[in-house]
């Protein structure tokens, strides 16, 4: 067996179904995303904005929405057997889908970077102050951009072994520091802290939504292994529902009742400096670990011909630039709007599998389509814009921008694809003198 076949991970075709696992462990693997710096971070920001009580009731109702969202998405991914990036194709036309993927690459690229850069900075702090290692940021980069782009060429199937240790050391990790802190301080007290009120209850809710909102999207790349739908909607709701609202309420309890908000400071402060420099290390080799693996999906699809693991390589490569070059400090702002681009790729995609193609996808059937479906791209534009044109608060529809990306983009291709098909209909009936 040559080192193709070894890291064959079926980007651009089936998955085989020998090669289908458990739900719990599809969950595993993705719920280690919630375990992730930014998380963490959330779940401060929103707790001290809104109190515990009003941010809990947000971290639920985010949590719901997504897991509904994911579920949906995880059944086209088992029914299919495709990466989110394949199932585009369907929609959008090979060509058309291109320029989807590349857009997905992009974000995942700058997110790569992102995430990289806070493990340096992280962990060389945590490195310094408690293990005395005078090491520079940049050699926790480049051991950081190492390791996880080693562990992404064997794809899902490492990805997967590794979420089986690292989730369950997650978890207990967050459990001892949320035991540490209600031991100091009770809960009663907790939820008498009063709340900055720096936005409001549905910010907070769009705040919980959009942390995760890309993963509800692509979670068919990893939905695909899953052996059952029943398992892929577990998944989902493992993902999005449970891990990721104990690690939001976890993170706000820690912040009220301490009055810090940097959690890794939290936990350092209760006696738990090991502890952090695992979450750091695990937390994020495992979350960046599926930010390239999507990132490799995404530009296997638009070249074929390359072979998924020396994508992965260069996907890493040029993530691990972008985190030299300090995109931590600029490119943030620029994710969270570009974030607004993939919302309704999950709407167009989820119509055309459920609505218009009658949840019947075939890789035979792409030869069939046209190169470009112009009424997928215009809903895509379309749903961007109004997205962009309410996170502005220029007009206001729903009052959630998420929302909003979600609905018009499925509404409009649903409606355009159904009139080119009376049209073509009335067209064949004149032809055949009808």
């Amino acid at each position: 067996m040559d080192i193709d076949d070894l890291l064959e991970d079926h980007a651009t075709e089936r998955v085989p179904d020998s090669r289908t696992v458990s739900g719990l462990r599809v969950g595993l693997l993705y719920s280690a995303q919630a375990f992730g710096i930014p998380g963490l971070v959330g779940g401060v920001e929103i707790g001290s904005a809104l109190g515990l009580t009003a941010a809990t009731g947000s971290f639920i109702a985010g949590g719901v929405f997504l897991a509904v969202l994911g579920s949906i998405t995880a059944i086209i991914g088992v029914k299919a057997r495709l990466t989110s990036y394949m199932l585009t194709q369907f929609a959008f036309g090979q060509i058309g889908s291109k320029v989807v993927n590349l857009a997905f690459a992009l974000s995942q690229f700058g997110w790569f970077g992102v995430q990289v850069g806070l493990f340096g900075r992280a962990a060389r702090g945590i490195g310094t102050d408690q293990f005395g290692l005078q090491l520079g940021e940049a050699n926790y980069v480049l051991a950081g951009g190492f390791i996880m782009v080693f562990t992404t060429m064997f794809g899902f199937r490492l990805l997967n072994r590794l979420a089986l240790v690292v989730v369950p050391l997650m978890v207990t990790l967050i459990a001892v520091l949320l035991y540490k802190v209600l031991s100091d301080q009770p809960i009663a007290a907790i939820l008498d802290i009063a709340a900055t009120n720096k936005f409001s209850f549905n910010d907070g809710v769009a705040a919980a939504v959009g942390s995760l909102i890309l993963g509800a999207i692509l979670i068919p790349d990893v939905a695909r292994f899953s052996r059952t739908k029943g398992g892929a909607v577990f998944a989902s709701i493992l993902t999005f529902l449970i891990a990721t609202t104990f690690v939001y309420v976890t993170a706000a309890i820690a912040s009220l009742a301490t009055g810090k908000d940097d959690t890794l400071q939290i936990m350092i402060a209760m006696g738990l400096g090991a502890g952090a420099f695992a979450l750091i290390i695990f937390s994020t080799w495992t979350a960046n670990s599926i930010n390239l693996y999507g990132s490799s999906l995404s530009m296997s699809a638009v070249l074929p011909r390359f072979a998924g693991w020396r994508m992965t390589v260069s996907c890493g490569i040029v993530g691990t630039l972008a985190a030299f070059a300090g995109i931590l400090d600029h490119f943030i702002p620029f994710l969270i709007y570009l974030s607004i681009l993939f919302i309704p790729v999950g709407s167009i995609y989820i119509t055309d599998f459920f609505l218009l193609k009658s949840q019947d996808y075939k890789m035979e059937d792409l030869a069939l389509q046209r190169p470009v479906s112009w009424e997928a791209l215009f809903a895509w534009l379309l749903g961007s814009l109004i997205s962009y044109a309410t996170i502005e608060e220029i007009f206001f529809l729903t009052g959630s921008s998420t929302i909003d990306a979600l609905l018009i983009p499925g509404a409009v291709y649903y409606f355009l694809m159904r009139s080119r098909k009376t049209r073509a209909v009335a067209s064949l009936n004149r032809g055949n003198g009808s």
